[in-house]
């Protein structure tokens, strides 16, 4: 069950749409994945209109989406009684950051990732 508090939050989550499925692999990532992925080509095309706050609320709301995803599996599972509790939980937790150690960082990351370090480079006193 969705916990009220994130029920009641409503984003245009449709402006990513056209985003994601241009992304290569977005098939195979996550959905908190792709949304960080569509966050970073949003939020940095002049035609976004979403400001920080509900581009952080999108993602927050896949994430969530995606631990009650997974949690539903592992219940479903217990209940089936294949494997222990506390076996199926540490198995989730490293398949989910496996995934995100081996995952590469799309372009739109890598040119985020070169604009902050630029910004720093230019804030930083020369020597």
């Amino acid at each position: 069950m969705v916990d009220p508090r994130y029920a009641s939050i409503s984003v245009p989550k449709e402006q990513f749409r056209d985003y994601q499925e241009g992304i290569p692999g977005f098939a195979e990532m996550s959905k908190a994945e792709a949304t960080m992925t569509a966050m970073s080509i949003v939020y940095n095309s002049s035609r976004s209109t979403m400001s920080p706050e509900a581009l952080v609320l999108v993602i927050c709301n896949n994430a969530i989406e995606d631990l009650m995803e997974i949690r539903s599996k592992v219940d479903a599972m217990i209940e089936a009684k294949k494997v222990s509790r506390n076996e199926k939980i540490f198995e989730q937790i490293e398949d989910l950051v496996g995934s995100i150690d081996q995952r590469s960082l799309t372009e739109s990351e890598e040119e985020v990732l070169r604009l902050v370090q630029n910004r720093q480079k230019k804030a930083s006193p020369l020597d």
